[in-house]
């Protein structure tokens, strides 16, 4: 906040939060990364326009005229660029062979800051879809399959690589398209190496024996559901459906597990798998974990993946995620990062505050932002420190005193 000639001022907002915000992006350096990445040319630096665009997404405002408008009214972050500028700078990210080394940034610096260990960290492959309308002119738009809705949809498919702990997801990859399974393996030894950890949850969508394979070879343990086609061979070669018709629970037994070679080919290979049942549930979880008895442990690392669904969900509703403001394929990749990024910015909020938050720490990222980022309040600047002054009934004062801010 800036100060004029007369040592006293006193204006409102309610958008208090973002100088916050603003505070912990810095800590991350991902900006001075960004500068590196895309030095200014003119204007605005690359990092400014990109933090204007993680605001953006955080204020769910949903084009970047209305963007403009809006920081033209917003005394804790001030960028006037127009449209085309914004458009313009996000481009010149998503164009980076590597910009996923800013979420990786970014990740890198939640893990090692809040000390997360590394047997609670799971690798989560996933991918979600984003529906665009069939009259607007998105570059490299088609249909792709949505598994929400069942069916196909006009739009973008988005494979996302990410990690989840203690019931927190964080994106780390992210690639517009199906990313080929060559890649996926490379970016799941790059993560192995770097946080530590070797269990990877997806969806049966992802169903290869080669890929599989490899997970192995590469002191991988993985947890997926079983493709409904594979057939196995544990005595007999049978689909999974037979197998499970054929299982029986005892009396105080919840969960069942049976170890069968892949059948494939009309013969029976030398790979092994555990196949996983549940009582009343019709899902066949599938793992390369041959210990024994691993069906409850299967079954509860496989739910780990369902963060993913709510982020997904999150995503979209709260950060802007198919409101894309850029129709081209740069642009937009560009601008989902900045999606990702807030999304995880509000991540390291919930992360820090975890034990004063309560049962605001279950909730979905909206009601935080409502109620502890995007809050009235007025400033009061004198001898140069800035202070917020809110309603007595404020329940989240000490979040602003934690920053030195009330």
């Amino acid at each position: 906040m800036k100060n004029s000639k007369n040592p006293k001022i006193e204006f409102n907002s309610t958008t208090v939060g973002l100088k916050v915000l603003k505070k912990e992006l810095n800590k991350t350096k991902i900006l001075e990364k960004i500068d590196k990445l895309c030095p200014k040319l003119s204007g605005y630096s690359v990092s400014k326009i990109f933090t204007a665009s993680i605001f953006k997404n955080i204020l769910n405002v949903p084009t970047y005229t209305q963007t403009q408008e809006e920081f033209m009214e917003t005394p804790e972050f001030e960028c006037l660029a127009n449209r085309t500028t914004l458009g313009r700078n996000i481009q010149r990210l998503g164009k980076l062979e590597n910009y996923n080394c800013i979420l990786l940034t970014l990740v890198i610096f939640i893990i090692t800051t809040f000390k997360i260990l590394s047997h609670n960290i799971r690798i989560v492959i996933d991918g979600t879809t984003i529906e665009v309308s069939k009259k607007s002119k998105y570059e490299g738009v088609d249909w792709v399959w949505d598994n929400a809705q069942g069916k196909n949809v006009w739009g973008y498919e988005v494979t996302i690589i990410a990690l989840t702990f203690e019931g927190i997801y964080i994106p780390v990859y992210f690639e517009i398209g199906e990313m080929k399974k060559s890649k996926i393996l490379k970016i799941l030894i790059e993560l192995k190496t770097i946080f530590n950890t070797n269990k990877i949850l997806f969806d049966g969508g992802y169903a290869s024996d080669s890929f599989y394979e490899k997970l192995t070879e590469n002191g991988f343990i993985f947890y997926t559901k079983v493709a409904k086609n594979w057939l196995f061979n544990n005595g007999l070669t049978e689909n999974i459906e037979t197998i499970k018709n054929k299982v029986v629970f005892s009396k105080n037994e919840k969960y069942y597990t049976i170890k069968a070679f892949r059948e494939k080919k009309g013969k029976t290979t030398d790979v092994s798998y555990s196949l996983c049942f549940k009582k009343n549930d019709p899902r066949v979880i599938l793992t390369n974990d041959l210990s024994e008895n691993v069906a409850e442990k299967a079954f509860n690392e496989f739910f780990k993946r369902w963060d993913i669904e709510t982020c997904n969900d999150e995503l979209k509703d709260n950060f802007c995620f198919e409101k894309l403001p850029i129709r081209n394929l740069d642009g937009i990749i560009g601008y989902l990062l900045s999606c990702f990024v807030a999304m995880i910015l509000m991540v390291l909020i919930k992360i820090k505050f975890k034990d004063k938050l309560g049962n605001l720490f279950n909730k979905g990222f909206k009601k935080i932002i409502r109620f502890i980022i995007l809050v009235k309040a007025k400033w009061k600047s004198w001898k140069k420190l800035d202070k917020l002054l809110f309603r007595v009934d404020f329940k989240f004062k000490w979040f602003y005193e934690h920053y030195g801010l009330a």
